[in-house]
């Protein structure tokens, strides 16, 4: 609704309210007079341009295939180092294993072979301890027994 409901206008107001603005439209478009050659100037100069477009973007697509394949073939390569490294690790476990079990027999036969070794030496060592109170207790005995003869031959 207006506010303008019910009141008197003169006629120059209404006459300026109502004429058009010469101001232009919104939609209108600017307008610029070519020649014949400017057009042909500006229509080759735009198909280069295009023409620099569509090679800049077969370049990049080119570009962008290379690396992508390059990536490819890197995510392979890692992998396959990955798949390698770890049957090396594998490999270099179980070669760990191997000889940690090994260097476990050798010190167990090693050290029954020191045991056994000891034992006898400790049995040996009993035997000529018992050889030699035998034949200390026989040589003290000899003088006491040859005195029980003597003083029996006298006497």
């Amino acid at each position: 609704m207006s506010s303008d409901k019910g009141k008197k206008f003169s006629l120059d107001k209404l006459t300026d309210m109502h004429t058009p603005n010469e101001e232009k439209l919104p939609n209108e478009v600017p307008m610029v007079v070519l020649t014949e050659k400017d057009w042909n100037a500006l229509t080759s100069t735009l198909n280069r341009m295009q023409a620099l477009t569509n090679e800049l973007e077969a370049e990049n697509r080119k570009h962008f295939s290379k690396t992508e394949t390059a990536m490819m073939l890197m995510e392979r390569s890692v992998s396959s180092v990955r798949t390698e490294i770890k049957e090396q690790l594998k490999t270099a476990q179980q070669d760990t294993d191997k000889a940690f079990r090994q260097t476990q027999t050798e010190y167990a036969r090693q050290v029954g072979k020191l045991n056994a070794e000891y034992t006898s030496l400790v049995q040996r060592t009993e035997k000529r301890e018992k050889a030699m109170f035998w034949t200390s207790l026989i040589c003290s005995l000899f003088p006491l027994a040859f005195l029980l003869f003597w003083l029996a031959l006298r006497g």
